[in-house]
């Protein structure tokens, strides 16, 4: 058989092998190709085909198998293909397409920035068609989430833009383009903050999603378009676009099989709208819909590839989130170690770098809480400035990372009391306030931020800005939003501050009613509102009498038991417990009898706070640790229940 014969022969055998799932005949038609490699000509027109046909099969093989080594020699043998290839052979363009894609893979798996160079080098090489203009987008983007280089996303933009307008509307290619077209231009939205790059988001995609109806690309056009749709709500809080993004991500992922190269960004998807669902809501039946997803997608990602490094991200995100709602400590050091794991993978430019830093910094700030160590302080602080040096001026998240650093530098002043860590705590949670114009959605958060710290410096001035913040922070968010009650909160705290300095009746009154309100609010953390019902109780009963402050000492009680149930990690329901329980119902006794009111009574709340921990402790023989390993769609449902409303 003439060899151009065999070599076509075996691209249909490994073209076969791959269609029909045959991994035995993948590995044939390897096999195969590497042999016929050996015996050919180095200078046979042939050879470049050859090779890059094996290249490609090595490709695939790793992809289902994971083995480095099959990568490393696809990575070889591209490149021995596209060296070999003559200037004018009718294959040149397919051998530097694929010499490009597995420098891309290679790149995904090590991080090094230099295969990335080569391979978009080899795109710009390889043009001839609408196609590799798109491609040649696509490697851009990833260059621009490495590098954080905006001429890049500018460039893939305009790329894929080109690519569009020269593929007619009944091309089946067009919706491939205008979906790469909508996540370069929402990634550029991240950037910039534009809404014209949004509103052009939304049109390529639903343009996309409207011409790729039955075909393969049609999950990841919707995909990408509930995506875009959950950024428009958090724009303009219209609740259609969120309610229309999560049926659409459902839709896409639901069908996903495993081992599907589109599962995990399908399942990010989904995740991220669910995670916009929960903003709006509160729900933690809706923060459970996201966590579950994001646990699916780093599973679905190989591990040491840039994808897997930032899905567990992305899980981190939200696991610190719930630890944030339940006090798990569990989730608090599963966001530490997700974090540090990615950060081991991330390469040095990465945009993602920056936010794993930001969410480190959270993670030690909350650490530090349950700990007393100085260290994690230390190191909440040091991660937030290091997240910092990795943004241009004019990013959209500057203002958040200076609120962040500012509560954390205002804490380490508490702990260490370095007056330079308060003032610059001051300042810098006022400049988060100055860069958040009028109606941005997390000017509240600022301004409630920056109320906690002008207080430290204790003069009248200082606690009227305090007040004032606290209540724009309160009036500028809806009622139900979760964001409601820990600003009432910070409020309360700034009108007692003020209230022991002045003695204002209305002081004291206004921060009764803002902790009764976090009382009574059902998307604020149990731990949240037990604090304020404790707060509302121990200060009515110092100003207004025993009788004042019965109810609230009620409420508090009633929450604890809340508290002492299987979904939360033993150690940490024994840690609320004893910090709430035994302390709560010695503070009821206590103002009982200091009211003259029945000893009975007295034993009863005292009693009421001690039998939840000591309840909590006999039950702890049947402990649930070992549930995961022994029954795990149990130990889920269980998990969905703890979260859910």
């Amino acid at each position: 058989m003439p060899r151009q014969d065999a070599v076509s022969a075996v691209q249909r055998r490994l073209h076969a092998a791959v269609t029909g799932h045959d991994p035995a005949a993948v590995d044939r038609a390897i096999d195969e190709m590497a042999g016929m490699a050996t015996t050919m000509p180095a200078r046979h027109p042939d050879r470049p085909i050859l090779l890059t046909t094996l290249s490609a099969g090595l490709l695939i093989r790793f992809q289902r198998s994971g083995d480095p080594a099959d990568l490393g020699r696809a990575r070889e043998t591209a490149r021995r293909a596209a060296a070999t290839v003559a200037a004018g052979h009718p294959g040149r363009t397919a051998c530097l397409a694929n010499v490009a894609t597995v420098l891309e893979s290679w790149h995904g798996w090590t991080g090094r920035g230099s295969d990335l160079d080569e391979a978009i080098a080899a795109r710009r090489a390889a043009i001839t068609t609408a196609r590799d203009l798109s491609n040649l987008s696509t490697s851009l983007q990833e260059r621009y989430r490495r590098t954080g280089v905006l001429a890049d996303l500018d460039e893939a933009v305009e790329v894929v833009r080109t690519a569009v307008a020269a593929t007619p509307p009944a091309d089946p290619d067009r919706a491939l383009f205008l979906t790469n077209l909508g996540g370069a231009l929402l990634l550029r939205h991240h950037r910039s903050g534009r809404a014209a790059d949004l509103a052009g988001a939304e049109a390529c995609l639903e343009e996309a999603v409207a011409r790729s109806a039955g075909q393969p690309g049609h999950r990841r056009s919707l995909g990408a378009l509930g995506v875009v749709l959950a950024e428009r709500f958090k724009r303009t809080g219209a609740d259609a676009d969120l309610e229309r993004a999560v049926d659409i991500t459902r839709r896409a992922s639901a069908t996903v099989p495993a081992g599907d190269p589109d599962r995990a960004t399908l399942l990010s998807a989904l995740s991220a709208v669910m995670t916009a669902r929960c903003d709006r809501t509160g729900s933690a039946a809706d923060l459970a819909a996201a966590i579950e997803p994001a646990r699916a997608a780093v599973t679905a990602t190989t591990g040491g590839h840039l994808d897997h490094a930032v899905a567990l991200y992305h899980l981190a995100l939200l696991l610190f989130r719930r630890f944030l709602r339940t006090g798990d400590g569990t989730d608090l050091e599963d966001v530490v170690r997700a974090v540090e794991r990615a950060l081991t993978i991330l390469p040095a430019r990465h945009t993602d770098r920056a936010g794993c830093f930001v969410l480190l910094g959270a993670a030690f700030d909350a650490r530090f809480d349950r700990s007393r160590a100085g260290d994690d302080l230390h190191r909440a602080v040091d991660a937030v400035r290091v997240a910092m040096t990795m943004k241009p001026a004019g990013h959209p998240d500057v203002a958040g990372d200076l609120t962040g650093l500012g509560l954390a530098l205002l804490k380490r002043f508490e702990h260490a009391g370095a007056d330079d860590d308060r003032d610059e705590a001051v300042r810098v949670c006022r400049q988060a306030v100055d860069l958040s114009p009028a109606g941005h959605p997390d000017l509240p958060l600022h301004r409630s931020n920056l109320c906690r710290a002008p207080r430290v410096r204790g003069g009248d001035a200082d606690r009227d800005e305090a007040v004032r913040l606290g209540r724009e922070a309160v009036e500028g968010t809806p009622a139900g939003h979760p964001h409601r009650a820990p600003f009432a909160n910070v409020l309360a705290d700034a009108l007692i501050e003020r209230f022991s300095s002045t003695g204002s009746d209305s002081d004291l009154n206004e921060a009764l009613e803002c902790w009764s309100s976090v009382c009574s609010s059902t998307a604020a953390p149990l731990a949240t509102r037990l604090r304020a019902a404790r707060s509302c109780a121990g200060l009515s009963a110092a100003h207004r009498g025993f009788e004042a402050a019965a109810g609230a000492y009620r409420a508090a009680l009633d929450i604890l038991p809340l508290l002492a149930w299987h979904g939360i990690e033993q150690r940490d329901q024994l840690h609320m417990l004893e910090t709430f329980g035994t302390e709560l119902g010695r503070e009821a006794a206590a103002g009982v009898l200091a009211a003259d009111g029945p000893p009975g009574e007295a034993v009863e709340r005292l009693e009421q706070g001690r039998g939840v921990s000591w309840s909590h402790r006999l039950d702890a023989r049947a402990d649930l640790g070992g549930l995961h390993e022994v029954a795990p769609e149990l130990a889920a449902r269980l998990e969905r229940c703890r979260v859910g409303k």
